[in-house]
């Protein structure tokens, strides 16, 4: 018997959309726990209508790092949100350092 995985092949580009029902089906969630997360506001989709929510790319990595949030250090919802926040604060500072150390270490 063998098992089966969903692989998501994505367009990584400013365009790329999914629905709520693809975001479930990727994140392996029921429609109730993205909701959950969409109250918390710890993702924000742009369309007022449930009916025609849909989520980027970067919506996607929120609810993948909330969901292990959540699974492997039993945080609860408003821990997440705070955490997901730090976590990318975190990731500009250090793209900002990045950016800064290799300006500074030029040759000149």
């Amino acid at each position: 018997m063998s098992k089966k995985d969903l692989i998501i092949i994505a367009d990584y580009t400013a365009q790329s959309q999914l629905t709520l029902k693809e975001l479930c089906e990727a994140c392996r969630v029921s429609e109730e726990i993205i909701n959950n997360l969409i109250e918390f506001e710890i993702v924000s989709p742009p369309a007022s209508n449930a009916d025609e929510r849909t989520f980027n790319l970067i919506e996607l990595k929120r609810v993948q790092r909330a969901l292990r949030l959540r699974r492997d250090l039993n945080v609860n919802l408003e821990g997440i949100g705070v955490l997901l926040d730090l976590i990318e604060q975190l990731e500009q500072l250090k793209q900002q350092l990045h950016f800064f150390e290799k300006q500074f270490n030029q040759p000149k």
